[in-house]
């Protein structure tokens, strides 16, 4: 017991070393920010869900101390609680049934867990975005309007009282309202992604160390269940109406179409295993997704939609080898 509770201090005071680094500004401060989830990640699906739960409390304590008891809300609500939730959710053991049945030991599956993961990242998304203006719609739209206009002139090199130039044959002020518009959008993709990266490296140190509960997972074939569909579809509705609830929605799809993105990155994965060019494929396919981003990410979402959807994947394997010759005697 005195080993669990040191470790969930020493967790939780990393993650918040890690969190309030970012006052820094620099970019690898902000790089270290979003491991801030990993330590609580580590002890807790190393060790046991309650010595995360540990961590996270100490990390709210510490950064309300460190800085102020805000910054210790939004800590404990956002990354802390996210990576505690994950951590739990992956070592959480279903019930045997006609439904679900013991097809992978009775741990959640994988794919469950990514769609929490875009889940997950959509709600700290909104909570950050709603606790910076004060739950205000009005103030909160001022404020993203003033801030995206204020880059777009960085961009463009212009005087900050000079009219909004025009991007992509766009005018300024419309270019500004769609970048508003998909703000909650982007900042919940973006911490899907964030959060998936963190789930991913704390398993594997915790396999490293032998302390891994469940089995790893065969990540290729990962695939998130039907209902995530359903939810992408639901939160392009909701993104339709006007305030908060436009904003919850496009948060929520924002956040399952990134995790739909990296279903179908290892959708990419799984059909070229046996291939003599996976290698290339899997090269080409990263390096164009980093250089072109906004244009293969939606394709992939499509893809693992798609993928969701419907029963590709065994078209796309390979065929198995033909049988060996019969030898007559």
């Amino acid at each position: 017991m005195p080993v669990h509770i040191a470790l969930g201090l020493g967790a939780g005071i990393a993650s918040a070393l890690l969190f309030a680094v970012a006052g820094a500004g620099s970019v690898p401060a902000v790089l270290l920010m979003y491991l801030a989830p990993l330590p609580i990640l580590i002890v807790a699906l190393g060790w046991h869900h309650l010595v995360g739960l540990l961590a996270l409390s100490v990390g709210a304590i510490a950064i309300s101390v460190m800085m102020r008891p805000s910054a210790g809300l939004a800590f404990a609500l956002g990354p802390a609680l996210a990576g505690w939730a994950l951590a739990w959710l992956a070592l959480l053991r279903q019930r045997p049934g006609p439904v679900a049945p013991v097809a992978s030991e009775g741990w959640l599956p994988a794919g469950h867990l990514l769609f929490w993961v875009g889940i997950g990242g959509a709600l700290i998304g909104l909570g950050s975005l709603a606790a910076a203006t004060g739950w205000d719609y009005e103030r909160y739209r001022d404020a993203l309007e003033q801030t995206a206009g204020a880059l777009l002139r960085r961009e463009m090199r212009g005087d900050r009282s000079a009219p909004l130039p025009e991007t992509f044959g766009v005018a300024g002020a419309e270019f500004v309202q769609v970048l508003v518009a998909l703000a909650p959008a982007l900042l919940a993709s973006m911490l899907t992604l964030i959060l998936a990266l963190n789930l991913w490296l704390a398993a594997k140190v915790v396999l490293i160390s032998g302390r891994l509960l469940r089995p790893w997972p065969d990540v290729p074939s990962i695939r998130m269940p039907l209902g995530a569909l359903g939810a992408v579809v639901a939160g392009l509705v909701f993104s339709q109406f006007q305030g908060f609830p436009g904003l919850v929605g496009t948060a929520v799809a924002g956040g399952l179409l990134m995790a739909f993105a990296l279903q179908g990155l290892a959708l990419v994965h799984d059909a070229t295993r046996g291939r003599p060019a996976r290698g290339l494929v899997l090269s080409l396919t990263y390096m164009l997704t980093l250089v072109l981003g906004y244009l293969f990410l939606p394709a992939f979402a499509l893809v693992g939609m798609l993928d969701t959807a419907l029963p590709i994947r065994r078209a796309l394997r390979p065929p198995p080898p033909p049988p060996p010759p019969s030898r007559r005697i």
